[in-house]
């Protein structure tokens, strides 16, 4: 995984599908390890398919929707009070798949970035890791609004009175 990151961060097309297979390594290894009996497992492996989807967001690879869900259904899995990164990893998921329905599914982006921002509200002061994903989620929820005003769909009020 930390092979996928520095190959992220160089950020060249290139780089980026390497970074893709370097994470495809890494969950492969991650899958076999006892998930259930170690969360930490769990998270490494839902931050693998997190790293994985953000590389191919960065590429423009409408694939990367589909590791962010994967991210999503491992780290929702994950005992919460346990520690905080469990949360960051599972909001951030959230965050980056709101980003990446933008203009493809613009709702979903809606529904994803409100539910990130509801499993952030009880934290989001306490730590400035959970404040900037909150940034990072608002901003989602916010161009997701625009983009259904723009479409003339409208936007579902469910709870966007709290926004």
């Amino acid at each position: 995984m930390n092979r996928g990151n520095t190959l992220q961060h160089l950020g060249t097309a290139v780089s980026l599908a390497d970074a893709v297979s370097a994470y495809n390594e890494a969950i492969a290894v991650l899958e076999t390890l006892p998930l259930d009996a170690q969360p930490i497992y769990r998270n490494h492996l839902g931050a693998a398919w997190l790293n994985r989807g953000h590389a191919l967001l960065v590429a423009s690879d409408a694939a990367g929707i589909a590791s962010f869900e994967q991210a999503i259904t491992h780290l929702e899995k994950l005992p919460r009070e346990t520690g905080p990164y469990f949360l960051l990893n599972l909001v951030g998921a959230r965050t980056n798949l709101a980003n990446a329905l933008l203009s493809i599914e613009p709702p979903r982006a809606l529904a994803a970035a409100r539910t990130a921002l509801s499993e952030l509200a009880p934290v989001e002061r306490q730590h400035e890791a959970f404040a900037a994903m909150s940034l990072r989620a608002r901003r989602a929820l916010v161009l997701a609004v625009g983009n259904l005003l723009l479409s003339g769909t409208g936007v579902p009020p469910v709870g966007l009175e709290k926004y």
